[in-house]
C-alpha cells in the first residue's frame, strides 16, 4: 500500500511538475511536466463543461481536481492530456477562478440538499447487496462473519454520504450537480451545452416522489453525468428548462 501511493505521488510529481495554466480571450494554454515538458491549448468555446473531482484525502485538506469536458481535434491522447485544468487546488480558489477563465459559465456556491426521503432510498436499493453478500459468507465462511458486518458499514456509510454529499442548483442558463460518498464530483454546464437530459424513475422512487436526472454532454464521446434521487418535480422543472432551450 506504502509503495503504491509513494509511486502514485511520484507520478503526479513528474507529470504536472511545472504544471502552468495562461489564457487568453480565445484560448486556454496549459503547460506541464518534469523532464519532458509538453503544452496545449483548448478554444474557449468549445468547453463544454467543468468537472470538479474530490478524493476522500483531497476532500479533507479541501483540494479539488479540475476538468474541463470539450470538444475539438486532436488526438486521443492530447484531449485526455488537455482536459486537466488544474490538478490540484484549494476549492474556494477553483470557484473563484472558474467564471475568470470562462466567463460564459457561472459558479454557485449555494446547492440544494436531496431530501431526508431519498437517504431512506439510496439504503433500501442497495440493502440486497448487502443480504447476498451476507448469506455467502455465513454459508461459505461462518468463521469470516465479520466481513459481512465490515461490507454492511462501508455499503452503508457510502450510501448516507451520498445522500448528504449529493446536491443540486439551477441559475438561470447554468446548472450544476455534485454526486459521490466518499470520493464527489461537482458537474457544471449551461443549457446550450447540453446534448441530451433525460428524466428517469424506478417504482422505488415513484413511492417517495423521487427521479434520476441524466445529463449527456459531448466531447470526443457523449459524457454523462447523472444525479439520483432528487425530488420529482425538481426533476421535471429541469426537464422543462432543458426542452425550452431553443426559445432563449
Amino acid at each position: 500500500l506504502m509503495l503504491s501511493m509513494a509511486y502514485g505521488w511520484a507520478r503526479t510529481y513528474v507529470i504536472y511538475r511545472n504544471f502552468e495554466v495562461t489564457g487568453d480571450n480565445q484560448r486556454i494554454y496549459i503547460r506541464k511536466g518534469l523532464f519532458n515538458q509538453t503544452e496545449f491549448s483548448i478554444p474557449k468555446e468549445k468547453v463544454e463543461a467543468i468537472i470538479l473531482n474530490t478524493k476522500l484525502l483531497k476532500k479533507m485538506l479541501g483540494i479539488v481536481e479540475v476538468k474541463i469536458i470539450s470538444t475539438g481535434d486532436g488526438d486521443e491522447n492530447e484531449m485526455k492530456t488537455a482536459n486537466i485544468l488544474f490538478p490540484f487546488i484549494d476549492k474556494r480558489r477553483a470557484l473563484s477562478l472558474i467564471p475568470q477563465i470562462f466567463p460564459a459559465f457561472h459558479v454557485e456556491t449555494e446547492m440544494v440538499n436531496l431530501p431526508r426521503s431519498a437517504i431512506f432510498v439510496k439504503l433500501v436499493r442497495t440493502s440486497y447487496i448487502w443480504i447476498i453478500a451476507a448469506a455467502i459468507n455465513f454459508y461459505f465462511w461462518p468463521n469470516f462473519w465479520y466481513i459481512s458486518v465490515a461490507l454492511f458499514v462501508l455499503i452503508n456509510t457510502s450510501q448516507l454520504l451520498s445522500g448528504l454529499y449529493s446536491c443540486y442548483n439551477l441559475c438561470g442558463p447554468f446548472i450544476q450537480i455534485q454526486t459521490g460518498s466518499f470520493s464527489t464530483k461537482l458537474f457544471i454546464t449551461t443549457r446550450m451545452k447540453i446534448e441530451e437530459l433525460k428524466v428517469t424513475e424506478s417504482l422505488l422512487q415513484r413511492m417517495f416522489g423521487l427521479a434520476s436526472l441524466e445529463i449527456s454532454t459531448r466531447s470526443k464521446s457523449i459524457q454523462v453525468s447523472k444525479i439520483s434521487d432528487i425530488p420529482k418535480d425538481m426533476a421535471i422543472r429541469y426537464y422543462q428548462w432543458y426542452a425550452n432551450k431553443d426559445n432563449h
